[in-house]
């Protein structure tokens, strides 16, 4: 899981992980941008690079992320268009542009 600070970091390992244990599955939540680097994200250019480096460091791994909608940078794709949706639709139009670019 690509994160985008310790704070989702924390949240991935205290509540999702040992969740996630008990399916069978691994988590490991990975904060976006060099180690020792405060989280955020930039720029949505700089998150395809992270999401294809991770998914060739770990070929067989189901990759996700977990970014605050509220802090998304202005010039990720499908943001303005999301903001006039409702809740349940804003995911799938902000993570396209993900999906499709990897």
């Amino acid at each position: 899981m690509l994160v985008e600070g310790k704070t989702e970091q924390g949240f991935c390992l205290k509540l999702l992980a040992p969740h996630f244990g008990t399916t069978g599955f691994g988590l490991n939540p990975r904060i976006i941008g060099k180690p020792g680097q405060k989280g955020g994200i930039r720029s949505f250019s700089r998150v395809i690079p992270e999401l294809t480096a991770l998914a060739k460091q770990e070929p067989n791994c189901i990759i996700t992320t977990m970014f605050d909608y509220y802090a998304l940078p202005s010039n990720w794709p499908g943001l303005s268009e999301s903001k006039s949706r409702e809740h349940e639709d804003k995911p799938a139009i902000i993570e396209k542009p993900c999906i499709l670019s990897l």
